[in-house]
């Protein structure tokens, strides 16, 4: 499974990125998040994105301790 990161403009406040509807560990982590949003339209999620705490929660999320 793979998560796809979308490429903002550099002036987004928010990021957004599909995650696997089979991920279900993956999605209620991201439901966890204060900041996420789920755009039912386009299928994806979003995050107020901050370089700096975007790093801190994708490593929190994404990798396997």
């Amino acid at each position: 499974m793979k998560a796809i990161i979308y490429i903002a403009q550099p002036t987004a406040r928010r990021i957004k990125f599909h995650i696997p509807y089979e991920a279900l560990e993956w999605r209620n982590k991201i439901k966890s998040l204060n900041t996420t949003f789920w755009h039912p339209n386009q299928k994806l999620w979003s995050n107020e994105f901050n370089i700096y705490k975007w790093l801190i929660k994708a490593k929190c999320l994404f990798c396997r301790l």
